[in-house]
């Protein structure tokens, strides 16, 4: 569930716009940011946040069926994965609401010089034609990679919690690169056909949509009505000494 959790703080971020004391709503989503920030580059053992800097471990596998090339019909387990970079962005907003109003609303771009998320896969055909049962490991890279979006909320008040209504995300990549051991001559050529299968995805926002439909469920959820995003903003109030250290105010 760590990879869920990384992403899910993205997101609640901007939506905890009451949680400090501060002049307009960008200004509270911003010191908000800035607490998922540090809270996930040191980790939060009592909230279920583990450290992501210089990486995350990510316990959840992957499976999935396509045709690769040479490979027909083939299942692929992706395993043993860390992400890299996911807590070192850089975050410009703009606020479409206004403060007095019952919603807040935010058009934001998230932006990652460098993520790379690595691991170990299993390769297998449905009925072995070509090629026995593969194994090896794996690296992508995304170089500039932005996530843009909007998102609005239902601020919360003394009777409600207040409600998430909507979040979007598209996600962009300047470059992919993905790199394959274990296939031994077909690493490159498969290589290139899942790096390029990756970018269409990108480039058609299929990731992008994905991604915000889960933030938007797992902060209704989880973290927005249950309250658990002021434990973690009282848990940056607690320690303010992780702002110099890690470079982390804005």
């Amino acid at each position: 569930m760590f990879f869920e959790k990384s992403i899910v703080l993205l997101g609640f971020a901007l939506l905890a716009v009451n949680a400090v004391s501060a002049e307009s709503d960008l200004d509270r989503g911003l010191a908000i940011m800035a607490c998922a920030r540090r809270a996930m580059a040191v980790g939060v053992p009592e909230l279920g946040v583990p450290p992501h800097d210089p990486y995350v471990v990510i316990t959840r596998n992957f499976s999935f069926s396509a045709d690769i090339g040479s490979f027909l019909g083939a299942k692929i387990n992706m395993s043993q994965m860390t992400w890299a970079g996911l807590a070192r962005w850089n975050l410009t907003a703009t606020q479409l609401s206004l403060d007095d109003d019952d919603s807040a609303a935010f058009h934001f771009k998230l932006y990652w010089d460098y993520l790379k998320i690595a691991g170990h896969f299993d390769l297998q055909e449905d009925q072995i034609i070509f090629h026995p049962q593969q194994h090896g490991q794996f690296s992508i890279e995304f170089e500039d990679t932005d996530w843009k979006g909007t998102l609005n909320v239902t601020k919360p008040n003394k009777s409600s919690n207040g409600t998430v209504n909507e979040s979007d995300i598209h996600w962009h990549a300047k470059d992919v690169k993905v790199h394959l051991t274990g296939l031994g001559l077909l690493n490159t050529p498969t290589a290139a056909l899942l790096q390029e299968g990756l970018e269409n995805a990108l480039n058609r926002n299929l990731m992008g949509n994905l991604i915000g439909k889960f933030i938007k469920m797992r902060l209704e959820t989880v973290w927005w009505n249950t309250g658990k995003v002021w434990q973690l903003t009282q848990w940056c109030k607690d320690h303010p000494e992780f702002s110099e250290e890690l470079d982390l105010v804005y």
